[in-house]
């Protein structure tokens, strides 16, 4: 028993599954950012709604609505009115009396909410899961908790896969996936889970195929799998196409005669960039003519005319932005719950920073060498993270500005958890010590880290 928990993957398993359950009971219903609006769009998936319907008000107005059994909408018809409302509380009571309600399909509506624009991919396998929940008539939040559980064994799998191939750092990895808010969104109804578990996948297979010393060349089956996994993340995220430029970490004499390291990057790449462009160009033209849930936010063409008539205007908006948000932002990479709205004390985010620092910064002894803190190596790293944080903050502007202009909206600091491992390794060196004091003391902040996110949970809600 000892031997197997001295392994970062199988100690991730454990401390994993103890948390996401603890997380998955404690967290009330719809709970967690947009979990109704991924929990509606998946049960309209498995009625055959692949986008939307149109939804038009006297007043003109057109929304996206879907058919949704009452009894579905009925379960979550609540989970708004939590957001920044410290003083409505959860029962135990009332949790029960919701879950005697039964499945009646026959009784539907129109339900206008805000739609993800997401499809089946981003939710496996948890859609599956949901069509033999449907046949067995299950009730609408037993569904919830059950793929809350689905969802949280599925980012459990993956990044257990991560950590188990990754060559180098496996400890940095653990304690990334690991993270109180990478648990929270893998164990709930949301995309959160499979793309940072994908992105970790997908880093790993990169690191091992750089600085595994025992692969001399990357074969065919290589190509195949980290291009299968990058392509499977865009489809979810688009964003996340950016960690494409990882594969400039591999050192170009492993790459065959034919496919180079240049011709690589660009196949996947235009790939991968056709499909966005495709892919955004249908989301436009089947949403076009929709009125905002919120009426303040405005077009994208508005936006990008705001932006093309005062430039200097948009980067003093996106300055003030960064000075008002960023330590909302650097909760949401470790500790935010709820509808990002419930933080714990400052000094466990910093707790939490450090020992991520200490274990980039220091190498194993028993870690095998390799060019992982390369200073060309850790320049990728920050780029990758800036371009991310750069695109995913312009994307934010274009799709939820208000009227008035005075800030970027919807950037959220879990957006950037997939990429944990690469910005902590920015703060790494060659510096070798012996590991065992490192694990000890990063385990013991870990368990005192999740005591306070417990507290603090318990505290908001009940």
């Amino acid at each position: 028993m000892k031997e197997i928990l001295k392994k970062a993957e199988n100690l991730f398993v454990i401390l994993c599954l103890i948390v996401g359950f603890i997380f998955i009971v404690i967290t009330p219903p719809f709970q967690v950012s947009d979990e109704n609006s991924h929990f509606f769009k998946m049960y309209s998936i498995t009625e055959g709604t692949l986008n939307f319907q149109r939804y038009t008000m006297d007043n003109g107005n057109t929304f996206a609505t879907s058919p949704l059994p009452l009894s579905v909408t009925y379960v979550a018809k609540d989970a708004n009115k939590f957001i920044y409302n410290y003083n409505m509380k959860y029962s135990a009571d009332k949790i029960k009396s919701v879950l005697n309600i039964k499945l009646n399909k026959d009784k539907t509506s129109s339900f206008i909410y805000f739609i993800p624009a997401y499809g089946a991919l981003s939710y496996m396998p948890g859609i599956l899961v949901l069509e033999v929940l449907k046949l067995l008539n299950v009730n609408p939040l037993w569904m919830m908790y059950i793929l809350r559980v689905v969802s949280l064994l599925t980012y459990i799998l993956i990044t257990y896969w991560a950590i188990r191939i990754v060559p180098v750092k496996k400890w940095l990895f653990m304690l990334s996936g690991l993270l109180p808010i990478a648990i929270y969104g893998g164990g709930a109804v949301s995309s959160d889970g499979i793309v940072t578990s994908l992105c970790f996948l997908y880093t790993a297979c990169i690191f091992n195929l750089a600085f595994n010393n025992e692969i001399k060349s990357i074969s065919k089956k290589d190509f195949i799998s980290i291009s299968a996994i990058i392509l499977y993340i865009t489809i979810c995220k688009f964003p996340y196409a950016i960690l494409t430029l990882l594969m400039f970490i591999i050192p170009k004499e492993k790459f065959p005669q034919k496919l180079s390291q240049n011709k690589t990057f660009w196949f996947t790449a235009v790939i991968l960039g056709i499909y966005v462009l495709f892919n955004n160009l249908h989301f436009l033209m089947i949403s076009k003519g929709l009125s905002p849930v919120n009426d303040r936010i405005i077009s994208v063409s508005d936006a990008i005319a705001y932006a093309l008539q005062n430039p200097s205007g948009v980067v003093k908006l996106f300055l003030k932005t960064i000075q008002i948000s960023s330590v909302k932002w650097y909760a949401g990479t470790i500790a935010l719950f709820g509808w990002s709205d419930t933080f714990i004390p400052i000094f466990g985010l910093f707790m939490t920073s450090l020992s991520l620092i200490i274990t980039s910064f220091f190498k194993d002894r028993d870690e095998i060498i390799s060019d992982v803190a390369l200073l060309k190596n850790k320049i990728i790293y920050f780029l990758i993270s800036f371009l991310f944080f750069s695109f995913t903050l312009i994307v934010c502007y274009l799709l939820f500005s208000y009227k008035e202009f005075d800030m970027v909206r919807n950037m959220q600091g879990r957006y950037l958890v997939p990429l944990t491992p690469l910005i902590y390794l920015i703060f790494s060196s060659k510096i070798s010590v012996k590991y065992s004091l490192i694990r000890t003391l990063t385990l013991v902040l870990y368990v005192f880290l999740i005591l306070i996110c417990v507290v603090n949970i318990l505290h908001r809600f009940y």
